[in-house]
């Protein structure tokens, strides 16, 4: 018998259960621009901080505006947004100030203009966007029926930029 205090799932262990069943795919360049015409926005500045930065889908939904230095070309990984909980990044080495180009900052400008609202002048991305993303497999209807030769990446999620980025 156990104390009310553990829980008895800690006492187990599934072997192999966080080992990858297949090496994830990496997008080349052209894939992702050919891809990219094809999504809509936000999700399109998500994809392309995604790939130039390489955060995580939960960071990026975590950034601010306050995380942004414009002068100092440079944005902070602070926290991450999960399941409608704004909390700390996965690892702490994810906590760091990564450089900003400046084609991305400039894509940033644009976003913050388009989604500009005085109910939400804090986060860059807003919190109704993770319904419409959550690890959905994003692109699905847009890779797939694009005809731009790349409807081999049909039913890939937003994670794939990550790796591509580590390319």
């Amino acid at each position: 018998m156990l104390p009310r205090q553990l829980n008895p799932m800690r006492l187990v262990r599934v072997i192999d259960a966080s080992r990858r069943k297949r090496e994830p795919k990496a997008l080349s360049a052209d894939e992702f621009q050919q891809m990219l015409e094809h999504v809509p926005e936000p999700f399109r500045t998500m994809c392309l901080i995604a790939m130039r930065m390489g955060l995580r889908v939960s960071e990026i939904l975590g950034l601010k505006w306050c995380d942004v230095d414009w002068e100092g070309m440079r944005m902070g990984i602070r926290q991450s947004y999960v399941y409608g909980i704004t909390g700390a990044v996965k690892t702490p080495a994810s906590q760091r100030w990564m450089p900003l180009d400046r084609s991305l900052a400039e894509k940033l400008r644009q976003h913050q203009l388009r989604s500009f609202s005085p109910v939400n002048t804090e986060n860059i991305y807003t919190h109704g966007v993770p319904a419409a993303l959550r690890e959905a497999k994003l692109a699905r209807c847009h890779w797939s029926s694009s005809g731009t030769g790349v409807q081999d990446l049909s039913g890939l999620k937003l994670s794939i930029f990550m790796n591509s980025s580590r390319v």
